[in-house]
């Protein structure tokens, strides 16, 4: 497994983001199949282009147009990938915030409709605009 992230401020104007204590609990272990190893997203052309050598290789892609465009199309799985299908289950907490938020932009969104009406019924709306 491999991701590619932005590792300096340089690179993208933000901070780090993985820390130190993220990097030691992903570090290489013999005892687990699955590596994961984190580069610079500067790396990425080079990384796709290495990597996709391998012809039977295929690439798990949930990204840019841009990013897809460098990976062969016979190479490419374009579905959702197990982990976006998971995090899509939303348990009762979950939905029950959904609904409060969507009640409170409802009502921002009343308010600034009211608003807005009060501002063009008015005198000082400039109808030259």
């Amino acid at each position: 497994m491999h991701f590619l992230l932005c590792e300096s401020l340089n690179a993208c104007d933000l901070p780090l983001q993985v820390d130190s204590n993220v990097r030691e609990h992903l570090k290489p272990n013999t005892s687990v199949d699955n590596v994961v190893e984190i580069l610079p997203y500067t790396d990425i052309n080079r990384f796709l282009d290495e990597l996709c050598q391998d012809r039977k290789l295929k690439v798990w892609l949930c990204a840019s147009y841009g990013i897809e465009m460098l990976v062969p199309e016979t190479q490419r799985i374009l579905a959702p990938s197990p982990v976006s299908l998971a995090k899509a289950v939303k348990n009762q907490t979950e939905l029950e915030g959904f609904k409060k938020c969507h009640v409170r932009d409802a009502a921002a969104l009343c308010c600034y409709l009211a608003w807005l009406e009060k501002k063009v019924n008015s005198e000082c709306f400039n109808s030259n605009w």
